[in-house]
């Protein structure tokens, strides 16, 4: 098994090397030239193809309170879709966001239950 594996492991070398010493040219640009140049290409295409960021990281820009914000004219909807099985619980959030409000804006703080439950 060993003899016929080397027997045609050296036909194909011999094989392969009349075909490159025939087509030399051909077969360097084909072997070595263009995966060469297709590597350097995929490897500058973001440069090629993406805008260049000038923006930097801009302007500070305040966040403001929700309970400054937030008036209580109209709901406040949210939803836990977690089925309160959570390490961090939507509860807590809601908790910790609404903990400023006034009276009117506690009213018109809506939890909507789930439509999967």
């Amino acid at each position: 098994m060993a003899a016929l594996f080397w027997r045609q492991f050296c036909a194909l070398f011999i094989k392969n090397a009349l075909v490159f010493r025939k087509h030399w040219l051909a077969n360097l640009l084909r072997c070595l030239l263009f995966p060469i140049g297709y590597g350097i290409f995929l490897g500058y295409t973001p440069n090629f193809f993406a805008t260049p960021d000038q923006y930097g990281l801009g302007t500070i820009v305040p966040i403001f309170r929700l309970e400054h914000q937030f008036d209580g004219s109209r709901p406040l909807v949210w939803v836990d879709n977690t089925d309160r099985n959570g390490f961090i619980s939507a509860q807590g959030i809601m908790n910790q966001v609404s903990a400023n409000f006034n009276e009117k804006q506690h009213s018109a703080l809506k939890e909507v239950t789930s439509s999967s439950s």
